[in-house]
């Protein structure tokens, strides 16, 4: 093949200056048989890379002169042909084997007219005079012809890439003469050609997912010189070019970006005859099918209670429904569209983290892979703590007292009624306030040291076959030097513990497990020194799933505690009690958990200045204090709780007899630690306040009456963004201790 763009182009532009003239040295015969287009291509092929000088006369410029003698050769009748390029053009409109360019797929053995300098049209006759070789399927011509660079080439192209190779990009591609006489191809009867995705046949039905290898097997080859698939789908109608024919038009058609749905496909192929046909007659019919992208998963941060939503994030066109799974167990599926958010509700769960996955569906339930999970921290029982009144996070407060005539009584508040009902008997004699906790929604347990010194016990079930309270029953271990202290697990583990009195008062245990009986009682001190004996009540608090801490003023006024840990390794299980030092206490420490693990202790201090300690520790550190949060005026030992999520709210009775305050606010900015000691009024109490809270942040704090209002239950409370409300009697007639 030529390289010399100008030799080639001077080379075809002398073919024209010969125009006029015959060269005697070219001897003309007349066809004696049908045009052969092979024995054209054959002769013209036999001198590839020659100067000519063997079948023309090379001394003159010989392009028409060379495509003339090959025409010669296949039996075409070249009379009428010259040694110019315009003896072509002329041929071909007196025999109507002119083809413009457009719309014509040129064959074997006609001629190419390119036009060139001073010749570039048609009408001016042309400059240059080539061969069609042949013609792939894509369409590309391997041309070969004479006097090209001064030999005979072959030039591979399009033709207009060949005229621009050959003539320059200045000048276009004019048309194709066929030889009179050269034979139609046809196309063989039955030919066919069919659609594989994949390896197999693409047949009406089938589901097609990722990316699909297409081919077109045709049943004979040689036929077509071009092929496309022609689609159409839920967006419209596409098309992919076959490309070479390689490997039966192998093409990859990636459907993931598409929409799910109907799609059709046919093949249409330009074939030899000229002729473009589509194969099958009937598009084929199929779906695509691809599973939805593997989105992500969100969930509030923080902690979280009562009803939250979670959403998915990544999702692509092909979703219909996300489904979500909490710890693995699917809880829902949403087809909201956006973010396919979905309302949870945690109070089903246990109080924890929790793991939330996704997994985003299509209209047909094809699935992607879960989501990497994401943390939910649910905290339902935000108190944390032992009280006589225990909350739920639907806003449900039941409040559980010792009477003035010695019996269980009850009153509660629920938000929908929106105000506190009239005092109750439950029943049974006492010898102690009670402790009162809540587990699942709307059971209610309260415990208490009756009057034959043994651990008693009340329970309220919501529904079910007795609904309401239980009668009150004896649990059978004591007896008890004081009254018992509960708390509570979300999981329905409910744990009481109490001082067992005597010359060296140990700590006691008994608890429940969810679906078994009652357990004890277990003593947890049973090697305790006279300086760990039990003074006064404990303190029980949980705080990470599954933990309980126990305090104690010691016998030696120290701060004492035992931990527990789930779990059956090393490390699990009740440990040995210890001195946290922290002393001298001045009375019965009280303390409160939080779901991350996070435990604060607090006590009156000592002599004629009283005021409010604390002790605290954060997982992974020790333990740290104590530390003096100031108030100097504690008339009774303080009461803790845990409301929005890291807030401790501290309640007193001052020496005053008006209630105090002291709040502590998560972070690090204006605002946020140990705020001052302040009083809130709402007095005279008559003993020290208990309290409890809800999740939303609700706090709701009671005692005994005083005065005027002696024997009555006295009630504050504080809703987030609003004042202290109070105080309010609730009636009652509590008794003092």
């Amino acid at each position: 093949m030529p390289s010399n763009l100008r030799i080639r182009s001077i080379a075809a532009a002398a073919c024209v200056a010969l125009s006029g003239f015959t060269l005697s040295a070219v001897t003309v015969q007349q066809a004696s048989a049908a045009t052969d287009t092979s024995k054209i291509i054959s002769a013209a092929h036999s001198q590839l890379g020659s100067n000519g000088c063997g079948v023309v006369d090379c001394s003159v410029e010989w392009c028409a002169e060379f495509s003339r003698w090959a025409w010669q050769q296949g039996g075409v009748d070249v009379s009428a042909l010259g040694a110019t390029v315009t003896t072509f053009v002329n041929y071909g409109d007196a025999k109507g084997t002119w083809h413009d360019p457009s719309g014509y797929t040129p064959r074997p053995g006609d001629a190419m007219i390119f036009g060139g300098a001073g010749f570039p049209t048609k009408a001016s006759g042309g400059a240059h005079v080539g061969l069609v070789e042949s013609v792939s399927s894509n369409g590309t011509i391997t041309e070969i012809g004479g006097n090209q660079g001064g030999r005979v080439t072959e030039v591979i192209g399009t033709a207009a890439s060949i005229e621009a190779q050959l003539e320059g990009s200045s000048y276009s591609f004019l048309g194709y003469v066929s030889p009179a006489g050269a034979p139609t191809p046809t196309v063989p009867a039955g030919f066919n050609v069919t659609v594989d995705a994949n390896g197999t046949p693409l047949t009406a039905g089938r589901a097609v997912s990722g990316v699909v290898n297409l081919t077109a097997p045709p049943t004979a080859q040689g036929i077509i010189n071009s092929l496309y698939y022609n689609f159409t789908g839920p967006t419209g109608a596409f098309t992919i070019n076959g490309g070479t024919g390689a490997n039966n038009y192998a093409q990859s058609w990636d459907t993931t970006g598409l929409p799910n749905g109907n799609y059709t496909v046919q093949v249409g192929a330009n074939e030899i005859d000229g002729q473009s046909r589509s194969y099958p007659g009937t598009p084929i019919s199929f779906t695509v099918n691809n599973a939805p992208s593997t989105p992500g998963a969100n969930a509030p941060g923080g902690q979280v209670y009562g009803s939250v939503q979670v959403s998915a994030s990544g999702l692509n066109g092909n979703t219909a429904s996300v489904s979500y799974k909490v710890d693995g167990n699917q809880v829902g599926a949403s087809t909201a569209g956006g973010a396919f958010p979905l309302t949870i509700d945690t109070t089903t769960l246990t109080d924890g983290p929790h793991t939330v996955t996704a997994s985003a569906l299509n209209s047909t339930g094809g699935a992607s892979p879960d989501s990497p999970p994401v943390t939910l921290t649910v905290d339902n029982n935000r108190s944390h703590t032992a009280s006589q009144a225990a909350a739920q996070s639907n806003g449900t407060v039941d409040l559980l007292y010792k009477a003035g005539d010695g019996t269980l009584g009850h009153t509660f508040y629920t938000r929908a009624g929106g105000s506190w009902a009239a005092s109750a008997p439950v029943g049974a004699s006492m010898a102690s306030q009670p402790s009162t906790v809540t587990t699942s929604a709307g059971v209610v347990d309260s415990f208490w040291e009756g009057t034959d010194g043994n651990l008693w016990h009340a329970t309220y079930f919501p529904g079910g076959p007795t609904p309401g309270w239980q009668p009150p029953g004896n649990l059978g271990m004591g007896p008890l030097g004081g009254a018992p202290k509960a708390v509570d697990s979300s999981n329905g583990t409910i744990d009481v513990f109490w001082n067992g009195g005597g010359s060296a008062p140990h700590l006691w245990h008994a608890w429940y497990n969810a679906g078994g009986n009652w357990n004890g009682p277990q003593d947890l001190t049973p090697t305790i020194s006279a300086a760990g004996a039990v003074t006064g009540d404990p303190a029980p608090v949980t705080s990470a799933p599954g933990v309980v801490d126990v305090f104690w003023k010691g016998g030696d006024n120290n701060l004492w505690h035992v931990p527990f840990f789930p779990g059956s390794g090393s490390g699990s299980g009740w440990q040995s009690p210890s001195s946290l030092g922290m002393g001298p206490l001045g009375g019965t420490p009280k303390a409160v958990g939080q779901i991350t693990g996070t435990v604060d202790v607090f006590w009156k201090g000592t002599g004629t200045n009283p005021d409010l300690w604390h002790a605290w520790w954060n997982p992974g550190q020790p333990w740290a204090g104590p530390q003096d949060l100031g108030g100097a005026n504690l008339q009774s030992d303080p009461a803790p709780v845990n409301s929005a999520a890291g807030v401790v709210d501290v309640f007193w009775q001052g020496t005053d007899n008006n209630l105090w305050h002291v709040p502590f606010f998560p972070g690090s900015g204006s605002g946020s630690g140990w705020q001052s000691p302040s009083s809130l009024g709402m007095g005279p109490l008559g003993s020290a306040p208990f309290a409890s809270s809800e999740p939303n942040g609700t706090i709701d704090v009671f005692w005994k009456g005083s005065g005027a209002g002696s024997g009555n239950i006295w009630h504050a409370w504080w809703n987030q963004g609003q004042p202290w409300a109070g105080a309010q009697d609730l009636g009652g007639n509590i008794a003092a201790n």
